[in-house]
């Protein structure tokens, strides 16, 4: 494309084009979940999920679902379905109860099926 400035207010119009480079906009492929360290069952742990590009770039512009789920399925601490705000930037912190000692498995999954698991060491 191409952007093209007139000036109208001379006796003669003077104008000048230049050419525009329009980026596309970031898209998220995956999402980095960091775990707190610490983990103990059946306490409160933080965990913090990332929008990122293919080049491992916070998407700061991220505004879709996230749900979390545990290959835990007597975790009764998982946050509901959270939809990322324009001031997130791309990045939210939840709050995530294990019920059990083990090691298990964090999934974060959005709405237009981007999903990114980790593994987490819960000890006894």
């Amino acid at each position: 494309p191409t952007l093209k400035a007139t000036d109208n207010t001379l006796p003669t119009a003077i104008s000048s084009s230049v050419p525009v480079v329009v980026a596309a906009a970031p898209v998220v492929t995956y999402f980095e979940i960091e775990v707190q360290r610490n983990v103990l069952a059946g306490v409160a742990t933080s965990v913090e999920v990332e929008a990122l590009d293919a080049s491992n770039h916070r998407v700061s512009t991220y505004t879709g679902a996230v749900t979390l789920s545990s290959a835990d399925l007597s975790a009764a601490g998982l946050p509901a379905t959270y939809t990322f705000l324009a001031g997130d930037q791309g990045e939210h912190v939840f709050s995530v109860t294990f019920a059990t000692a083990e090691t298990t498995t964090l999934t974060a999954l959005d709405t237009k099926g981007i999903t990114s698991s980790v593994s987490v060491h819960v000890p006894a």
